[in-house]
């Protein structure tokens, strides 16, 4: 003999499974925890749930699709034509006359356990050769003036070492045979002559 749910229609052999069915199933109290376990599958959670979660995702996509485009977008850095993009080794000459005497540029100016990238050697110091050596030059060791200050001496528009414009007389500056008069700001260029003249 079978007994058979009316409600769900299951069939059971025995009464005793039939009756637990019934009571786990169809009594009052197990058919509001049904009706409440519905309720709360329908019933967004307060959190906004997985709704939520979707949102705060699209938002991050959206903010990293965003910087993306902007980096991409933004405007190069200014780009200094004085100073190169890639690695150099230059040789600008620098002559030196104070009171019409030659001065003398010293061999190994910036040699060192550290190599500053702008030096002078033994074979060509005489000569007033300048070094340029750098991977990735910047804009300040281009600039004459990084030499003077790794030699530990002055150039600026007034002064020479220690010798200044006084009224009597004057600092002057060429480059390649003409008039120059950045001075410490000049950028030096491979091949240049200058010649700096205080008289």
């Amino acid at each position: 003999m079978t007994f058979k749910c009316e409600k769900c229609e299951k069939e059971f052999d025995e009464k005793t499974s039939f009756d637990q069915h019934t009571v786990a199933k169809h009594s009052p109290e197990a058919e509001k925890k049904e009706s409440e376990k519905k309720v709360k599958k329908q019933t967004p959670n307060k959190s906004g749930g997985g709704k939520g979660k979707y949102i705060i995702g699209v938002l991050i996509v959206l903010l990293i699709a965003y910087g993306v485009y902007s980096a991409s977008t933004a405007p190069p850095a200014p780009v200094n034509p004085n100073v190169p993009s890639g690695s150099i080794h230059w040789h600008p000459t620098l002559e030196i006359i104070i009171n019409g005497e030659k001065q003398i540029i010293p061999a190994e100016v910036g040699i060192g356990a550290v190599h500053q990238p702008v030096h002078t050697h033994k074979e060509d110091n005489l000569q007033g050769v300048l070094h340029i050596e750098a991977e990735h030059p910047t804009d300040d060791i281009m600039k004459l003036g990084f030499f003077f200050r790794v030699w530990g001496k002055v150039l600026n528009e007034n002064c020479i070492f220690e010798f200044c414009n006084d009224g009597n007389k004057t600092m002057k500056m060429t480059v390649n045979g003409k008039s120059n008069s950045d001075f410490e700001n000049y950028y030096m260029k491979d091949g240049d002559k200058i010649v700096i003249e205080y008289s």
